[in-house]
């Protein structure tokens, strides 16, 4: 295979309240637009374990619950022959910002509750520790602040492609991203069936599992492909 296309920024119906569409009808769609591989990457936050704090599931049945996207997009990925793993979009208590992140393991998320009451600082020394990908999610959209110190984060979502959000912001991070020299990234941010604008992300070779797209991501073996059909390398 001389190329994997894929999506990083990827939200279910079962596992993320703002979500529309299920993970059973949107593979297909992928599969139709072209995408080898998709990164489910549901928000991982103190709202989305409410049934954990406010019905009294034990953390394990609330991880449960919150896997219930990942592992219905997983089954749809087998049946419409597209590689599905699992990513994650965090938010940490107190702080705006919205973070991918790729790596982190299942058995780390029953093992280790409540990461989403961590610092940044704190996920970032867990993450250089087990060869996690720590990126920011859409860093100028408005209410998000960039990250500082840069040296926390390995990169930066450059083009976001969610219908309903200015371009603009995109100009900004990818100056940004340059500046501070982040890895960048890509994602169509899937929430509604008319977020599939092909937004892709180009990987040179193939992808198959989360250790080899982290190294991809980690080596910068990739390109951004825009809507329009640019092709933006990655190095």
């Amino acid at each position: 295979m001389e190329y994997t296309f894929a999506e990083l920024h990827f939200h279910t119906k079962e596992s993320s309240g703002c979500a529309e569409v299920s993970a059973y009808d949107a593979i297909p769609q992928y599969k139709e637009n072209g995408y080898d591989l998709i990164c489910v990457t549901d928000h991982f936050n103190r709202n989305h374990f409410w049934d954990h704090y406010y019905e009294g599931l034990t953390w394990e049945e609330a991880v449960d619950g919150w896997f219930a996207g990942w592992h219905a997009a997983k089954k749809a990925g087998e049946v419409h022959g597209i590689t599905v793993l699992h990513g994650a979009e965090f938010k940490f208590d107190g702080v705006p910002n919205d973070y991918l992140v790729f790596g982190v393991t299942d058995e780390m998320y029953y093992e280790i509750p409540y990461m989403f009451t961590w610092t940044p600082e704190q996920f970032s020394e867990f993450a250089r520790k087990n060869n996690i990908f720590f990126a920011q999610a859409h860093p100028f959209r408005p209410n998000q602040i960039q990250t500082e110190p840069t040296a926390l984060i390995d990169g930066a979502e450059i083009f976001n492609s969610h219908p309903e959000v200015p371009y603009d912001y995109n100009d900004l991070a990818k100056a940004w991203a340059k500046e501070n020299n982040l890895i960048p990234i890509c994602g169509q941010d899937y929430h509604e069936r008319h977020c599939m604008v092909d937004c892709k992300t180009r990987f040179h070779g193939e992808v198959a599992d989360m250790n080899t797209l982290k190294l991809k991501l980690f080596t910068r073996e990739f390109d951004i492909i825009t809507p329009d059909g640019e092709i933006h390398p990655s190095k």
